[in-house]
């Protein structure tokens, strides 16, 4: 059988490869770009991440992973369960709340326990425990001192709780007082003599708030002890919050 003519039009050997080899060095470079934008891509959102992190942990833990968090998380029951809740009522604006009035005086106050109101002089210079039993507790008056002066105050009724939850009590207490971040937190005895709690709320927290010259007290009443619940109603009126926690 004859051969077919060559066309003249058809690329020679040569030329088949040269653009064989040309299309895979165009390929070898396009896997080049692609694995480079990969590899900056990664790069990038671990940088992202990493200032995510940092912006929520203060550059070093996370929340779960702070000591007082973890402390006070294995403290009680769950907020929810304590039934404290962290937005409290607000009392009833009345006049002549900040009020001071002389050591061994009485007071008289309309809600128990009081959120504000007349004080003493001087706050309550608290213990390294941030604790105090029916032995030792100072008076209502010094406490409602420390409230006028920025501090929260757990008060907890002794007839009606456990020894364990009052154990459980005075370990948030410390966990919470040590802290810098939560240094101002006492919790004491209550003196029924003043009055009592709701029925089924043996524990109360209080705290006083002076904003834009209102002078407002909240007070949350709770079932149970909850360690978290404790430092949310803290973190609520003003206490600095724990990293990675926001």
């Amino acid at each position: 059988m004859a051969k077919r003519p060559k066309n003249p039009d058809d690329p020679s050997r040569q030329e088949k490869a040269a653009e064989v080899a040309q299309d895979a060095a165009k390929a070898q470079r396009q896997s080049r770009i692609e694995r480079a934008v990969l590899v900056i891509s990664v790069v990038v959102g671990l940088v992202a991440i990493g200032v995510i992190i940092h912006k929520h942990t203060g550059g070093s833990k996370t929340g779960k992973n702070d000591p007082t968090y973890k402390a006070l998380n294995a403290i009680g029951t769950t907020p929810f369960v304590s039934g404290c809740a962290a937005v409290a009522p607000t009392d009833d604006p009345t006049p002549n709340k900040d009020v001071v009035v002389p050591a061994g005086q009485r007071v008289k106050y309309p809600v128990a326990p009081p959120s504000s109101g007349p004080h003493l002089a001087e706050p309550v210079n608290v213990n390294s425990d941030g604790f105090y039993t029916v032995t030792d507790r100072p008076p209502v008056e010094g406490l409602v001192g420390n409230l006028n002066t920025d501090w929260t105050v757990l008060w907890y009724d002794p007839n009606d709780l456990s020894q364990d939850q009052i154990s459980q009590i005075k370990k948030a207490a410390g966990v919470l007082h040590r802290d810098p971040r939560y240094s101002r937190f006492v919790a004491s005895a209550w003196d029924t003599s003043y009055g009592k709690f709701p029925l089924g709320t043996p524990i109360a927290l209080a705290r006083w708030t002076k904003v834009t010259g209102d002078i407002n007290g909240h007070r949350s009443y709770c079932h149970d002890v909850s360690g978290e619940a404790f430092r949310e109603f803290m973190e609520f009126y003003g206490a600095p919050s724990i990293p990675g926690t926001e």
